[in-house]
């Protein structure tokens, strides 16, 4: 572009550009009819001659103009064309067929308006009305490159006037947005990560203080309903000895005690297993909403905290499958940890994998093995259950989300394992096909002993 644009420029003191020696010699033999004309007068050859060469003059300047800006027209970034009223293509510059990945030479190969994306068709095609009625139009819409990706492109077209003010072209001018909407959309995740985050910690505060208002009450129940269990045991015999006496009779108000016998018993184990579970949900919220502050310096065998997650939870292992093994990997350093939290982890896991089992006949394999190599421990959670989607699998970290609704689940043990594990400066990820299975995997760094 530099050359053509010197090859443009003329000495500011020449009166003619170097283009002009073919109109000079035009201009010669103009004058000359009028050189050779006797009636003919040397003032008004003279007069003739200026007027020739200022005609000269505008119109190499003219051309100059006119070249100048085919060269930055053609060399644009954006996108230029001028097309006729039914939108067939008169001109177009370099841009219209490099910014899709093709060459100019090329142009067979280009077929713009088929390579536009299907939900941005209508787009165009309201646009299209829209410049007819208004005279111009601004609109944004998406179209394929060459590569396979879409391109984000903002438009903007006119209607060009002819001299009778009739309907002449159009001129179209387009901007490759590709980079500002991959930054607006970047900035909106950004955006979000921000507001979730400052949801989380209004969310722990609320949860750090219902969680103790809840436990108070719950702890009421839950001691005295032992009680009365035992004031029931006491006074059956003599309940029974009425029943055997007098007949049948009414507890309460409405309900007959030879049908209240056996229900007040299961009632009140009901009752029991409620605070229980209450009081289980309670500690999950408050894990999920404390700070973490517990100690990770400690030395830990991570083969020994899974042979006692698994002691712990046996007998749940047991009703959900008849094919659980674990392999413990040979030669694993020693991790600087908390024991507890990461038994809290594995359980959590493998409680989640029992649970997704269809039947006894699906397998959980538990595996652990050192990378020599990235100095990290792996622990994997493998599963024959249901498996999930990818919608799912997205939001099984998120707190609160569960699929397990309907059966006791919160929502929080795999949020809560995710941040023990975080605060172990390790990562938790799971990979899972619907009705293949799902692997979780735990990925402990080795911190090395400093010198």
């Amino acid at each position: 572009m530099r050359r053509q644009m010197a090859e443009l420029r003329t000495p500011a003191n020449s009166h003619i550009s170097p283009g002009e020696p073919l109109l000079r010699k035009l201009v010669e033999e103009e004058l000359k009819s009028y050189r050779g004309n006797p009636d003919g007068s040397t003032a008004v050859n003279k007069q003739l001659e200026q007027e020739i060469r200022k005609r000269i003059k505008a119109e190499v300047s003219l051309r100059r103009t006119e070249e100048m800006y085919r060269v930055l027209v053609e060399n644009a970034d954006d996108v230029i064309i001028l097309s006729d009223l039914d939108f067939n293509i008169l001109f177009c510059n370099r841009a219209c067929y490099s910014g899709l990945g093709y060459e100019k030479e090329k142009n067979d190969e280009l077929e713009v308006f088929e390579r536009v994306h299907p939900d941005d068709v209508p787009v165009i095609k309201e646009s299209r009305k829209e410049l007819f009625n208004d005279g111009k139009v601004e609109f944004e819409y998406r179209i394929k490159h060459r590569e396979g990706y879409w391109i984000h492109r903002y438009e903007k077209s006119v209607i060009i006037y002819g001299n009778d003010q009739h309907e002449d072209a159009i001129l179209s001018i387009i901007r490759d947005v590709t980079k500002y909407k991959q930054a607006e959309e970047q900035a909106r995740l950004h955006q979000e990560q921000l507001i979730q985050a400052d949801k989380m910690v209004s969310l722990g505060t609320l949860v750090s203080g219902v969680a103790h208002e809840i436990n108070n009450p719950n702890n009421f129940v839950m001691l005295n309903i032992p009680m009365l269990q035992k004031a029931w045991d006491s006074i059956i015999p003599i309940l029974d000895a009425h029943f055997e006496n007098k007949g049948d009779f009414y507890v309460g108000t409405r309900l007959k005690y030879s049908k209240m016998r056996d229900s007040i018993p299961v009632l009140l184990s009901g009752i029991l297993e409620g605070t229980k579970r209450i009081k289980s949900i309670v500690e999950q919220l408050k894990n999920f909403a404390r700070v973490e502050t517990f100690n990770t310096d400690r030395p830990v065998n991570i083969n020994q905290v899974i042979k006692t997650a698994v002691n712990l939870i046996s007998n749940l292992i047991k009703q959900s499958t008849r094919h659980f093994a674990v392999d413990y990997g040979e030669g694993l350093p020693t991790l600087k940890g908390n024991f507890q939290r990461l038994e809290q982890v594995i359980i959590n896991l493998i409680e989640n994998s029992c649970q997704a089992l269809p039947g006894e006949n699906k397998a959980i394999y538990v595996s652990t093995q050192y990378d020599k190599e990235a100095n990290i421990i792996l622990v994997k959670v493998v599963d024959e259950g249901i498996g999930m989607d990818s919608d799912t699998l997205s939001k099984i970290l998120d707190p609160f989300f569960t699929t397990k609704r309907h059966s006791k689940g919160t929502g929080l043990g795999l949020s809560v394992s995710s941040n023990i594990i975080k605060n172990h400066d390790g990562f938790l990820n799971f990979e899972s096909t619907p009705g293949k299975g799902t692997t979780a995997t735990i990925i402990l760094p080795v911190k090395r002993e400093e010198k």
